[in-house]
């Protein structure tokens, strides 16, 4: 679940961000979005990464995203 919704928060910063989508793109999307308050997606997935599979899982996928763009 944690994975599937830090999936989530990435596609809807993708969905705003100019193509093609890069990593470095999204990271700057994150930054610019982040708060901490813990009712913020952006630093509940900041938080979720801190785990070592979510991180690996969801770079995986941003990995994939960005080489289909």
């Amino acid at each position: 679940m944690v994975i599937g919704y830090c999936l989530s928060i990435i596609e809807q910063l993708t969905a705003k961000i100019k193509r093609p989508v890069t990593r470095a793109k999204i990271q700057d999307a994150l930054a610019a979005r982040y708060e901490e308050a813990y009712e913020n997606p952006i630093f509940q997935y900041l938080w979720a990464m801190r785990h070592p599979i979510v991180e690996e899982a969801v770079n995986t996928a941003v990995r994939n995203l960005c080489d289909r763009d």
